[in-house]
């Protein structure tokens, strides 16, 4: 419930004020204190229900109460509310609240325009207060309709409800005023009159009293007087006209801000409150933007923005009048149902995707012509779908396979649509593990009826949504001028890999063959509806080498989709920065421009990075690095934050656990500067130190004087910059503790330090070892680590084994996660460095959360997730820990005494081999100078175990 401050006669809801000052981080907050009457108004227009000029009108905003003051009143009052609200903050809610950060946070708001959290802010707010009055209005309700009959009545008469309860709530100094307001008036009016006074004087207000009431005055004037009211919306009234003032602001902020940062051309916004359009109080509230050339909105297509207290729908929209056959064929509308989903970057994104069909439409301007890809890949991809209806881009991370995919994609639905195609025309969506044929054909969602019974209705996915789509604008070509050319339609499916492809298409995997579209029906699992794939889909997936072979892509998928290879493309990357070829970059290491050096030095450096990645036993070519990572480059600081944030994480992810291997395969033994070999961690490094490995590593010289330029963050506050270090502590320390305090026992550790691989906790990662004396230790690392800053951000618990051991044990690993009472979620991977793990996405943190420690941090990423991942996490370790106590794991000095004898006993000359050779045929394969044989048991086929015979003689 609310809770309100009152001072010098404004009164503040203190709770919004406190969810609003944490909303904006503190890297986001100015450093500038002290008076200002922007700041003033800033804090009664967003914060202040009351003030002193509502005192005389209703309907007018706290803010102009600020005009009757002198400037030293203002002054002081600014003084005064600032101190009593942050001590207020502080008491009331357990937050350390310091009066300069607050200020600075007011400052952001007035002079540095409304971030993009506080937007949020507003809109999360509006959801929530209609959640409110949904709630009052069925509370209401159940106890009217329980006080129906005359016994009933006279029982509950005395009972009251939420709803009234809140009315009794609301500050005296506006009660008094509708008191003042409805005192001499009739019908409607004068029966809140009464329930106001029966309010105020008993606390509440029971479904018979107001009955009473309403009986009262429909006798008086012999007329039905309720003909356009119920019990709820005759009292709507006195709780909403509190309220309105700064749900209207929040609501013209909102649209303000989204048509300014949109820069939407030739447009107005049209807003309706939660009482309006009849003054009555209702849960649903929403804006419109549309056209200025319109005179009403009803003949207009809209940008939409609409509140109902179980979702938020927003996107493309028609007005009335445009609704006729057809006309959900324009529209574009998505749902939101939580409420960590509402934010003002979701609706501003979804605008920015409908901006061009909202245009088109309106005949407010032609859409702009896309980008074209580059004529290779242009002819190439558009011959491939024309012949098999579905590509699939492959390669390395960081190659612009997704970028390319949308980028042709648009561009050619425009080419093939005359240059006026639809928003509908493309449509993106990314695959996962937790990703269902629910999800992408069909799915059941359960509702309740009005009866309580539960109704199961069949939901339709993405593919039958755009399958539809595509099939009406084919049949409608086809029938319009019986001509060939129809609009085409594409599906982008971005890591099309991480999900289970035969599980997400099921049946519909036999339509994706081109002599089965639009000739063949399959009925669909759920509805039990023929379903059919229309000639003009057409589908794009995109793949990771790095996460996944594509070897193990589903063999029937396989057959029915072309494979593109994308690899690092390094005459786009000198072109893109203006270099003419490779001689040109390498005569740039040689200038004095320490940016285009440095720049220099980075792309020799990933073309000699990815040479010895192929050529490294444990990687291959699809584990390159990518030119998408030199490629968004405007400064020094994107140089070594691209370095220090993306492509040595990327080597850390590939050869998880094992810095050494990354020294020794690919930096020959060097990187000291850019890496903590001891702590197996990557460093906060200048460009200075960043230019000298790189020189050394692609063996040039330079003569550039570094300036020492530190990866930093410029706060939007102040011109001052601080020094950017991965370093998280606190959050470490709280997350650990919770770790140990379930799993510390199960360890035996009798402190978190000591089952902690690091002595530090400078990175969002847990790495533990049993102490268990039976345990292989560090053999086996139980791991949890989060990535905020990822393009798909998540949590991640994994389980990492040493090579040696998943040579030995990686059948017997895999059989036991099956067979474990674990989650589905969790996934075996014997190839590569994680042998299981799973993930938790987290929201897309927007913040800097590099300035974010502790709390905050968990706060950032979402404490229901840390949490579920800790649960999880705790069971997993419970679960494994036993597995390798009890299989008398050999230590590590038994190991390499094993691998010494091993050696020994399979190391023979060459020509023994070749004697032997009618027996290991099949079995005896070259590799780097060693001969890899095959020892692998029947029973362990998919795990084979490997032992390197020396090719010397």
């Amino acid at each position: 419930m609310p809770s309100f401050l009152k001072y010098q006669g404004y009164v503040f809801e203190t709770e919004a004020l406190k969810d609003a000052y944490l909303a904006v981080p503190p890297a986001k907050r100015e450093t500038t204190t002290g008076y200002s009457e922007d700041v003033l108004r800033t804090l009664i227009r967003y914060f202040a229900d009351w003030g002193p000029s509502r005192d005389s009108d209703l309907r007018v905003d706290p803010e102009d109460s600020l005009d009757r003051l002198s400037a030293d009143k203002k002054r002081a009052l600014y003084n005064d509310c600032v101190n009593k609200l942050t001590k207020t903050l502080t008491e009331q809610y357990s937050r350390d609240v310091n009066q300069e950060e607050f200020e600075g946070f007011l400052y952001r708001l007035a002079h540095s325009g409304l971030p993009d959290s506080i937007l949020t802010f507003f809109l999360r707010y509006l959801w929530k207060f209609s959640k409110n009055v949904h709630k009052y209005e069925q509370d209401f309700l159940v106890t009217t309709a329980e006080s129906n009959t005359e016994s009933q009545q006279e029982e509950t008469q005395s009972d009251s409800n939420q709803f009234t309860a809140a009315i009794h709530r609301l500050p005296s100094e506006y009660l008094d005023k509708k008191h003042e307001q409805y005192e001499n008036e009739e019908k409607i009016n004068r029966i809140r009159f009464q329930a106001l006074n029966t309010i105020r004087s008993s606390g509440g207000l029971s479904p018979g009293q107001l009955q009473d009431y309403i009986e009262q005055e429909t006798t008086n004037h012999d007329t039905d007087i309720m003909r356009a009211y119920d019990e709820f919306t005759v009292l709507g009234q006195l709780y909403y006209d509190y309220y309105k003032p700064r749900l209207d602001i929040y609501l013209t902020a909102v649209t303000d801000h989204l048509i300014d940062q949109l820069d939407i051309a030739d447009s107005t916004a049209h807003h309706v409150n939660f009482a309006e359009p009849r003054n009555r109080l209702g849960d649903v509230t929403w804006f419109a933007i549309y056209p200025t050339e319109d005179n009403d909105k009803a003949e207009a297509y809209q940008l939409f923005f609409g509140i109902h207290w179980d979702g938020v729908r927003h996107g493309l929209y028609a007005g009335d009048d445009l609704r006729k056959e057809g006309w959900r064929d324009n529209i574009s509308i998505d749902k939101i149902t939580e409420t960590d989903g509402l934010t003002f970057e979701t609706v501003a994104e979804k605008f920015d995707v409908v901006l061009e069909e909202y245009y088109r439409l309106n005949g407010v301007k032609k859409a702009t012509e896309p980008d074209k890809p580059p004529s290779g890949i242009a002819t190439t991809v558009a011959r491939q779908l024309r012949k098999e209806n579905q590509v699939v881009f492959y390669g390395p991370p960081g190659t612009g396979k997704t970028y390319e995919a949308k980028r042709f994609a648009n561009w050619w639905v425009y080419e093939e649509s005359a240059g006026s195609p639809r928003d509908e025309q493309v449509e993106s969506v990314t695959f996962h593990p937790s990703f269902s044929y629910e999800d992408f054909i069909e799915g059941l969602t359960a509702e309740a009826t009005e009866t309580g019974d539960v109704e199961y209705q069949v939901e339709d996915g993405i593919l039958k949504r755009v399958a539809a789509r595509a099939q009406r604008a084919y049949e409608n070509s086809i029938e319009s001028d019986g001509t060939d050319e129809v609009p085409p339609y594409v599906l982008i499916i971005d890591e099309i890999n991480r999900g289970n492809l035969a599980q997400i298409f099921g049946e519909t995997i036999t339509l994706l063959e081109k002599d089965k579209r639009d000739s063949y029906e399959v009925s669909l699992a759920h509805s039990d509806d023929p379903f059919t794939l229309p000639p003009n889909l057409y589908v794009i997936g995109t793949m990771n080498t790095a996460d996944r072979s594509i070897a193990l892509v589903d063999a029937a998928l396989r057959r029915r989709f072309r494979f593109l290879q994308f690899q690092p493309n390094y005459e786009a990357l000198w072109t893109h920065h203006g270099y003419e070829d490779r001689s040109a970059v390498v005569d740039a290491t040689e200038g004095s421009d320490s940016y285009r050096v440095l720049l220099a030095l980075s792309m020799l450096a990933i073309e000699q990075l990815n040479e010895r990645i192929v050529s490294a036993p444990e990687l291959s070519k699809g584990q390159q690095i990518g030119h998408s990572y030199l490629w968004d480059i405007e400064d020094v600081t994107d140089l070594v934050d691209a370095w220090q944030y993306d492509i040595l994480p990327l080597l850390e992810e590939y050869y998880f656990g094992q810095f050494e291997q990354i020294r020794r395969q690919l930096f020959d033994g060097t990187g000291d500067h850019l890496v903590d070999w001891d702590q197996e961690r990557i460093k906060s490094f200048t460009d200075t130190e960043l230019a000298a490995f790189l020189a050394a590593f692609v063996s040039v010289e330079t003569e550039v004087n570094y300036t020492t330029v530190r990866a930093t963050e410029t706060e939007a506050s102040s011109s001052s910059t601080r020094e950017r270090s991965p370093k998280f502590p606190k959050y470490n320390e709280i997350v650990g503790e919770k770790i140990f305090d379930e799993i510390g026992s199960v360890l035996h550790g009798n402190s978190l330090a000591e089952i902690h691989r690091h002595e530090d906790f400078e990175r969002i990662t847990l790495a533990l070892e049993s102490e268990h004396p039976d345990h292989p230790g560090e053999d086996v690392r139980y791991r949890l680590l989060a990535y905020p800053h990822r393009d798909q951000p998540r949590i991640t618990a994994a389980l990492t084994v040493s090579d040696k051991l998943r040579e030995e044990l990686g059948g017997e690993i895999q059989e036991h996660l099956l067979s474990s009472e674990l989650s589905d979620e969790w996934s075996y991977e014997g190839n590569k460095y994680p042998t299981a793990s799973r993930d938790w996405e987290i929201g897309t943190f927007t913040g800097d959360y590099y300035a974010l420690d502790g709390e905050e941090l968990i706060d950032a990423l979402g404490e229901d997730v840390v949490s579920a991942a800790i649960d999880e996490f705790c069971s997993f370790v419970e679960i494994f820990h036993p597995f390798f106590v009890e299989n008398n794991i050999p230590s590590a000095e038994q190991w390499a005494r094993m691998s010494h004898q091993r050696k020994l006993n399979l190391s023979v000359r060459l020509d023994t081999h070749l004697r032997m050779k009618p027996l290991l045929t099949g079995l005896l394969t070259p590799k780097n100078g060693f001969y890899l044989v095959s020892t692998t048991p029947p029973s362990h086929s998919d795990f084979p175990r490997q032992h390197l015979i020396h090719s010397k003689k």
